[in-house]
């Protein structure tokens, strides 16, 4: 990974999502049949949030 001048750098350990997105792969006039594909995979890290800042997000 790329590190930007003068920003440090990030480290997104805690896990991977996949964003997928369901299409059908039936032939027209068929039953559909929904398979996923998937759009992107992402790097995550879980992050604690203050209960004020949480109430305020309601």
């Amino acid at each position: 990974m790329r590190r930007l001048k003068n920003r440090p750098s990030q480290s997104f350990n805690d896990g991977i999502v996949t964003i997928r997105q369901m299409r059908d792969t039936a032939a027209p006039g068929d039953m559909e049949n929904l398979q996923p594909v998937d759009l992107y995979t992402l790097r995550f890290e879980e992050r604690m949030v203050g209960m004020q800042r949480r109430y305020l997000g309601l």
